[in-house]
């Protein structure tokens, strides 16, 4: 587990609102949907229950956060259920000025 790589995924966490309202790029989406699918499915994902209303979710590999994992796009499944994310793919479809 790589302090950076932790850094980045909350960052991008927390900035996945601001995201979802800029259309992200198609192809970065699918690996997204792909990583969110994957962990929620996997047998290593540790739910712990800190309250009766709060539970937090890490990865039993690298401990890792999640979602916040997702987000980390230098970040590959210790594993191997998915890849790191080329960084040429991590940036918002720019929508074009339409003119009348």
């Amino acid at each position: 587990m790589n302090l950076s790589e932790i850094k980045e995924g909350w960052l991008r966490y927390l900035m996945s609102a601001w995201f979802k309202q800029r259309q992200p790029n198609p192809e970065l989406q699918k690996h997204l949907d792909h990583r969110f699918e994957t962990c929620t499915s996997c047998p290593h994902m540790v739910v712990k229950t800190y309250s009766s209303k709060r539970n937090w979710r890490t990865c039993g590999k690298c401990g890792c956060a999640f979602p916040a994992l997702m987000f980390a796009y230098g970040k590959k499944c210790p594993d191997g259920r998915w890849q790191e994310i080329d960084k040429d793919i991590w940036q918002p479809v720019k929508k074009e000025n339409s003119h009348m």
